[in-house]
């Protein structure tokens, strides 16, 4: 985390099937913060978790498992029933016309 005074970070297990969550409890109390904040949030709303690496400060950049990979961006997307349901409607016509093109 930026001030190095806790522990985040998202990992991908070796096979890259399995996300792993490693936190000390000031990185889970901020995890939590940020979760709160996003479903009292109106609408369709977002937060990115990036490592210093990349800018951010929210992760931490020290691997926690041995054979893991260390994801450097988290993205958490907050969607709203009826935003959800229009923007599943569109992708589908999307893939509907690129199949028609093709």
């Amino acid at each position: 985390m930026k001030d190095g005074s806790g522990l985040l970070t998202f990992e991908l297990g070796r096979s890259g099937d399995e996300l792993e969550i490693h936190c000390d409890r000031r990185g889970l109390a901020e995890l939590i913060r940020i979760l709160s904040e996003l479903a009292q949030s109106k609408g369709r709303a977002h937060d990115h978790l990036m490592t210093p690496a990349w800018g951010g400060g929210e992760l931490s950049e020290e691997l926690q498992g041995e054979t893991d990979r260390l994801l450097h961006k988290v993205t958490v997307r907050v969607w709203d029933k009826a935003a959800a349901g229009r923007d599943l409607e569109r992708a589908k016509r999307r893939r509907h016309l690129k199949s028609a093109v093709s």
